[in-house]
């Protein structure tokens, strides 16, 4: 549901500045230090730990283009972000 929601929500924009005319694909790569933020999830709600995991799945599985990776490390996630 969240990468089907991604992708209406990033056609409509490629729609209104006059790109999807063009036929782009759409490449997402969503990079995270699930245990970390499974931490964070925790403290903030009520939410369980392997709900995220879950999301994450989900998320890779719903749009073949679309991937959620456990990269396991902060200064791996900040190297993915900016392609060193």
């Amino acid at each position: 549901m969240a990468a089907k929601l991604l992708k209406d929500t990033t056609i409509k924009y490629l729609q209104n500045i006059g790109l999807e005319e063009y036929g782009c694909r759409v490449i997402v790569h969503i990079y995270a230090n699930l245990k970390s933020l499974s931490a964070d999830v925790i403290k903030e709600s009520a939410a369980q730990p392997r709900a995220l995991a879950g999301f994450a799945v989900g998320f890779s599985r719903e749009e073949l283009s679309y991937d959620f990776v456990d990269v396991g490390h902060e200064d791996i996630v900040q190297a993915k972000i900016v392609g060193e």
